[in-house]
């Protein structure tokens, strides 16, 4: 009796579900099927009903839906057991790092008072191993010699350009996924198939390739797990050493004859380190994890507001590892700094572009760095002044004036700054300015000069030198919305003004908090600015 009871129920739903079929075919196939089975389970109060409730709905259905219903199911299963492995993952990175500075902490105690001078370079290859999040901390701290001891600040500085790099076997293998078996024909060839330089996130290589040759790039280009578990293990360089001794008079042969009568354009290679993306998103994930459990556990905290900081940096180094996207930056740059001629900005070839290798113009150069300890105080002023025009550049209209800080100049000062801060006319930041991302090329001669013409006229052995600026690695950029922007002008306006409390004032009205001591707060922007400007430091134009 209750098999009748039950099987008439089912009828009456399936009649139902005929009445409003041509309801249901406007929806997505899985939001029927929970509706339905929500129905059955409140008409029949047998356990078998789901089952039996969608097997009915599915040969009420048209038969090419139902490899679409089932479809649904098992990329749904699928899901979740990445979601779980992902778990696995995570677990096992937080053991990784919590090991790590475990270990960091205990070889500080021992080197402070036996051998000092290791704890930098252990600190260093510590950094490296634990992956990118970190090596960006580290070049960021390579910067702050007022914050941390100068050998560390010396060491870390090696992150800027010579991070842990990986094998040439896997960047053959990729190479021959994005570009096909044929990319010899493209990359002809690679300057010792060794990177000129490593950074957090990629790697890049000197190489010259044949402009005119057919391009035909996969947009999901599939590596061997053969490989990347080769290159986890690190594996991967001793694999290309031995293929090298094999191969090694063969592939000359072959490049040898590619050359022949081919006009190559020499460029740079920027290659992804393997695994990336997903190490980058596991670490936010245990960033953004921390800073929640930190904010929960002291509620102080929510003045620094971690986890937005967290979510823009995650949003920012996301991009990072874009190489399209990183195209299109350079093409902006070039095209804000047109008319810049001393400041220069690689040109990306975007038919060879790909999201996971980077092509553009090789540019020679020396890193900034190697000019700062440099004998020629001209030299460094130039600098100097070239860099803080193109950092406002980025900013806003800020260059086209002569000023001095000093009390005797601060009038001269006002009205021009009150007339050039009118607009912030790029809004387009690069946010990765350390000295390893701009060389500069010291040969450069700029053309136009009157001055050049005139010593030349004199000396014809005279050769002037322009200092020229190449600014690198363009994936780290931001733009200002119209709030902070505004933000931004009012505050810097009040601090080279003179006015510490007005900018105190305006940084009190954009923040997200209430200060507990406005005036405090005041007093103390007060005392800075007024000892900064005190220095009557001169900024020429």
């Amino acid at each position: 009796m209750a098999f009748y009871t039950n099987f008439s129920k089912l009828l009456h739903l399936n009649k139902l579900f005929q009445n409003q079929g041509k309801k249901w075919q406007r929806m997505k196939y899985i939001s029927p099927i929970r509706f339905h089975q929500s129905i059955a389970r409140s008409i029949s109060n047998f356990e078998s009903s789901k089952r039996v409730v969608k097997g009915v709905f599915i040969l009420s259905y048209k038969p090419e839906h139902q490899q679409q219903i089932y479809t649904n199911d098992l990329s749904k299963k699928n899901v979740e057991c990445k979601n779980f492995f992902d778990i696995i993952l995570i677990m096992a990175r937080i053991f990784v790092i919590g090991s790590v500075l475990t270990g960091l902490a205990v070889g500080y105690i021992i080197t402070r008072f036996t051998h000092g001078h290791m704890f930098p370079i252990i600190l260093r290859k510590s950094i490296e191993f634990l992956g990118p999040i970190f090596i960006k901390f580290g070049q960021w701290a390579s910067t702050r010699k007022d914050l941390f001891p100068e050998d560390i600040c010396h060491t870390l500085s090696h992150l800027q350009k010579s991070a842990s790099v990986h094998s040439w076997i896997y960047t053959k293998q990729l190479l021959k996924a994005i570009y096909g078996s044929n990319w010899r024909n493209i990359f002809v060839k690679f300057e010792h198939e060794m990177p000129i330089g490593s950074g957090c996130c990629a790697q890049v290589y000197k190489a010259w390739i044949d402009l005119n040759a057919k391009v035909d790039i996969a947009q999901e280009p599939q590596i061997s797990t053969f490989i990347e578990i080769i290159e986890y293990l690190r594996f991967g360089s001793l694999i290309t050493f031995i293929e090298r001794i094999f191969n090694n008079n063969v592939d000359k042969i072959q490049r040898g004859n590619m050359c022949i009568n081919r006009k190559l354009q020499p460029v740079a290679v920027k290659v992804l380190h393997p695994g990336i993306k997903k190490q980058l998103r596991r670490d936010l994930s245990i960033m953004r994890g921390i800073c929640k459990c930190a904010t929960f556990i002291m509620p102080k905290l929510q003045w620094l507001s971690l986890i937005d900081c967290i979510d823009e940096f995650s949003h920012i180094m996301e991009n990072q590892v874009d190489m399209n996207l990183e195209a299109e930056n350079l093409i902006q740059f070039s095209k804000n700094f047109s008319n810049k001629k001393e400041v220069i900005f690689p040109q990306p070839y975007k038919n060879f572009t790909q999201h996971e290798i980077l092509v553009e113009s090789f540019h020679e150069g020396s890193p900034i760095s190697n000019y700062l300890d440099d004998q020629n105080t001209k030299l460094q002023g130039k600098l100097a002044r070239m860099g803080v025009k193109t950092i406002l550049k980025m900013v806003g209209n800020l260059v086209n004036f002569r000023f001095n800080i000093g009390i005797e100049f601060i009038d001269f000062f006002n009205y021009n700054l009150s007339s050039k801060l009118q607009v912030f006319n790029d809004n387009f930041i690069h946010c990765d300015l350390h000295p390893g991302n701009i060389l500069v090329q010291t040969n450069y001669e700029s053309s136009g000069k009157i001055s050049t013409w005139f010593w030349r006229f004199i000396d014809r052995n005279y050769l002037p030198t322009y200092p020229r600026l190449v600014i690198l690695d363009c994936g780290l950029v931001v733009s200002l919305n119209d709030r902070c922007r505004q933000n931004l002008k009012d505050v810097f306006r009040s601090v080279v003004m003179g006015k510490g409390e007005l900018a105190a004032e305006y940084i009190l009205e954009h923040s997200s908090h209430v200060s507990i001591d406005p005036d405090g707060f005041k007093n103390a922007i007060k005392n800075i600015v007024n000892t900064h400007l005190q220095s009557r430091t001169n900024v020429n134009f």
